[in-house]
């Protein structure tokens, strides 16, 4: 290893020295590690690489490394498992599940091909997806042994730091402490953004972010929504701080700022969707307006949805995208929205429209009979629609979704917008809400026709659609 030398000046490398070069890709994933030794012949010396190992990933999940020679292809020395990670664990069982929270509690095995004799080992956890053990798994033959072996135990401080004595003959695996690769050489884990040095309990560099909107001297927060929790700790920790100092309770996947904030604040549009909802369905004549509330208590699964939210609930990646930024709606609070200072589930929160409809519906057509008969049986609380027309195993079966299954949720919306009353929707019990506004309109779906509010007056957004349809009325 390099001695230690004063930054600024110069330092010639002495004969059998080592260093260690790290190589990142596009997204900043370190996809190669390589050793080299200073070797000093015939009065000139030169460096050597010793070994090169590469990385393979699934998103920011090690799927495999790779020891790569001077010449050939490049042979496995181990291959990685994955799982459903704590956020997937805690009710995200969809494809976000295994990196919701960056692969916390989520690796599975180790299928180590470096030794002579293959083995996999499978690994357990602690309660906040820190590794405790790793067990061999394997026997002879290739096949899985009924009576494992112990091949590594760990125990940590608050910080990550390992506190009891390496066994003979330990494991050489990498991942440690919130299931993160642990670099021995710089003695430091690597969470993706960025480095984590338990020792000192801090990041190693700036959090990302602060690349492209830098906090001031005099606002630490200037141009950036940050969380004001965060902010009170100072520009210092803000920067370089880590798990709010409370690494016992705050997980950090990817090594970002853990705001463990809600999605993005939508209080704006939902208000002036419904309100749109309402104006026009009172300015349609007549026969429309009866085939519009008829075909949405008919056809439930095709009408009176507030689109985005819908989608946001089948987990689509653009939908997601539309809903989180910076700091908010990411990791395991993927799914989640911000309305009226309340962290919401938005399979919730869609059914704020459903609700309204019921009510603006009964009070149009209350004294028709065939509207009469279908909306009137509906009582104050709308649970009626819920539990009829929007029975929850139906309605949220086939592929992933962002949200919990329960119907109580949507109960609760539906009740919030048949009598007007927000303060009767669920709240997600540990989010923060979230400063941040939404960009751009809501689209509310209706009879199968698209109504959206847009207060500037502009075009519709293509990419927020699955539909090229116009609004219509």
């Amino acid at each position: 290893m390099h001695p230690a030398h004063p930054v600024g000046s110069t330092y010639s490398p002495a004969n059998n020295d080592e260093r260690w070069r790290y190589v990142y890709d596009y997204m900043g994933r370190h996809v190669e590690k390589h050793h080299e030794q200073y070797v000093v012949s015939g009065g000139s010396g030169s460096w050597v690489t010793q070994a090169r190992t590469r990385s393979l990933y699934d998103g920011w999940n090690m799927i495999a490394e790779l020891k790569v020679e001077s010449s050939g292809d490049p042979t496995f020395l181990r291959k990685y498992t994955w799982g459903l990670d704590v956020s997937g664990l805690n009710g995200n069982a969809g494809v976000a599940g295994l990196h919701g929270a960056g692969g916390i509690g989520g690796l599975l095995a180790c299928h180590d091909v470096s030794m002579s004799t293959a083995q996999t080992h499978a690994y357990c956890y602690d309660g906040n997806g820190n590794v405790g053990q790793t067990v061999d798994i394997t026997i002879p033959g290739g096949s899985y042994s009924s009576t494992p072996t112990l091949t590594a135990t760990y125990e940590y401080d608050p910080y990550g730091n390992r506190v009891n004595t390496p066994g003979g003959g330990e494991l050489d695996q990498p991942f440690r402490f919130s299931t993160k690769y642990f670099d021995v050489q710089t003695a430091m884990y690597y969470y993706g953004y960025r480095y984590y040095l338990p020792g000192i309990g801090r990041w190693g560099n700036y959090d990302p972010l602060d690349l492209h909107d830098p906090p001031s001297v005099t606002s630490p927060t200037q141009g950036r929504a940050v969380s004001a929790k965060i902010d009170a700790l100072g520009p210092n920790l803000l920067r370089y701080g880590a798990f709010r100092n409370s690494p016992a309770v705050v997980k950090d996947p990817l090594g970002l700022e853990d705001c463990q904030q809600c999605g993005v604040d939508v209080t704006s549009q939902v208000d002036a969707l419904l309100l749109d909802v309402s104006l026009q369905l009172n300015r349609l004549p007549w026969g429309v307006a009866h085939d519009l509330c008829n075909y949405g208590m008919w056809n439930p699964a095709s009408g009176w949805d507030i689109h985005d939210f819908y989608q946001l609930g089948k987990c689509k990646p653009a939908y997601v995208s539309l809903f989180a930024n910076r700091c908010c709606g990411t990791g395991s609070y993927i799914g989640t929205v911000t309305y009226r200072g309340k962290c919401i589930w938005a399979v919730y929160l869609n059914y704020l429209l459903w609700g309204k409809m019921h009510r603006l519906c009964n009070a149009r057509f209350q004294n028709d009979y065939m509207c009469e008969w279908q909306f009137g049986g509906m009582d104050s609380n709308g649970e009626w629609a819920v539990w009829v027309h929007r029975n929850t195993t139906a309605h949220a079966s086939g592929g992933p979704r962002c949200g919990p299954p329960d119907s109580a949720g949507r109960v609760a919306a539906t009740r919030a917008g048949f009598s007007g009353d927000p303060d009767q929707l669920l709240t997600h019990p540990s989010c923060a809400p979230c400063s941040a506004q939404l960009n751009g309109p809501l689209y509310g779906q209706v009879g199968g026709n698209t109504i959206v509010h847009d207060p500037t007056g502009g075009a519709e957004s293509a990419p927020r659609r699955d539909s090229g349809r116009r609004p219509r009325w």
